[in-house]
């Protein structure tokens, strides 16, 4: 007999933490200073690592269906777009990076244990009824 897959107990969506930036800005560092100083478990969730695990084929074309730029990137982040709300949905508490943001931090100054400090505090004032709502102090 299989055993059965745990069931945790119900605590409404997961809340969501967005850091926004370009390339290589350490937006990867950072959210793993975040899951260390965070009292709850946050899932670090990033296109990058799905790329890093080989999701996607290694075979590109100018034209056709492994056309990356036109076929393969718009359909890619869209269904990984897609995904985050079902992680969510279900509980998962994530760390991403899309849509609005509450606090500009200057990744430049490589002091990410403080950068995740001043977001921590930040999350701490949050409102809990706001859904991707700007922040306001």
């Amino acid at each position: 007999m299989q055993p059965c897959e745990p069931v945790p107990s119900p605590r409404g969506p997961g809340r969501i933490i967005l850091l926004n930036g370009a390339s290589s800005s350490g937006k990867s560092t950072l959210a793993k200073a975040l899951q260390e100083v965070l009292d709850e478990p946050f899932l670090h969730v990033s296109s990058d690592q799905l790329v890093a695990a080989g999701f996607l084929p290694q075979r590109r074309e100018e034209e056709g269906p492994f056309e990356w730029w036109r076929q393969m990137r718009p359909r890619f982040f869209a269904g990984f777009h897609r995904c985050l709300p079902a992680l969510a949905e279900a509980g998962n508490d994530l760390i991403q990076t899309f849509g609005p943001y509450d606090l500009e931090v200057d990744t430049t100054t490589g002091a990410v244990g403080e950068i995740a400090e001043s977001i921590l505090s930040v999350w701490r004032l949050r409102a809990s009824d706001r859904a991707l709502a700007p922040f306001s102090a």
